[in-house]
């Protein structure tokens, strides 16, 4: 339902904006908008709910480590979901429509919200070494990615969506050993159906679980035909 949720605010954020460029404030466009814009406050805030809740079960499932890789945790940067954990929802609601009313004359002027619900941003935090994302190597940064996608398709497994296929091309350049073993000792755990490009086929070690589990395909067995 969130696609369902942003569709209807940018129809209602569109909807705002082309009354605010080609039409004048009447008294009657200005009734409008303020039903629009009302609407608009109260789907921003189940949008801004929403992500707090699958931030919160990424970082549930993140927590408890079952990766084996990197200890992490993301959070949002959004003022409306900071809010959200201290105040009432009804009156943040309030608080992006009379926003909304204070920016009519600028929003009108550049044509775009200026201040939205679906304009947000996150951070990833590396706390084994008490560091956000941006300050990590390559290397780590990779692992870090790879770790928020193995904790989606648990919380997709959680909710009854079994039937994945997780595409993984080129993922151990810019690896050592260690964080390339953590990462293929995740995916024989994760038990999802997973394809994985490569220069060479020796990552996976001869003789280990994972190695009599995986189907090896080369592309220069395969002989194309006129």
């Amino acid at each position: 339902f969130y696609k369902l949720n942003l569709i209807i605010y940018e129809n209602l954020q569109k909807q705002r904006i082309n009354i605010l460029k080609g039409f004048s404030l009447t008294p009657k466009n200005n009734s409008w908008l303020d039903v629009i814009e009302r609407k608009m406050a109260s789907q921003g805030v189940i949008i801004c709910e929403k992500r707090m809740n699958l931030f919160e079960s990424l970082n549930q499932i993140l927590l408890v480590k079952k990766e084996n890789l990197l200890n992490v945790k993301i959070k949002s940067l959004c003022k409306i979901e900071e809010k959200l954990q201290t105040m009432p929802a009804l009156k943040i609601e309030e608080e992006i429509t009379s926003k909304l009313f204070d920016n009519r004359k600028i929003d009108g002027l550049i044509g775009k919200t200026k201040y939205s619900a679906i304009n947000s941003d996150f951070k990833i935090d590396n706390l084994d070494k008490n560091t956000d994302a941006q300050n990590c190597s390559t290397g780590e940064q990779k692992v870090i990615l790879l770790s928020l996608f193995f904790s989606f398709i648990r919380l997709l497994k959680k909710y009854g969506i079994t039937r994945v296929i997780f595409l993984l091309d080129d993922i151990f350049s810019n690896l050592d050993n260690k964080y390339a073993e953590m990462i293929l000792k995740s995916l024989w755990e994760l038990d999802t159906q997973t394809w994985i490009t490569d220069i060479s086929m020796n990552i996976i070690k001869k003789g280990s679980d994972l190695y009599r589990g995986t189907k090896f395909i080369n592309i220069e067995d395969i002989k194309m035909k006129n």
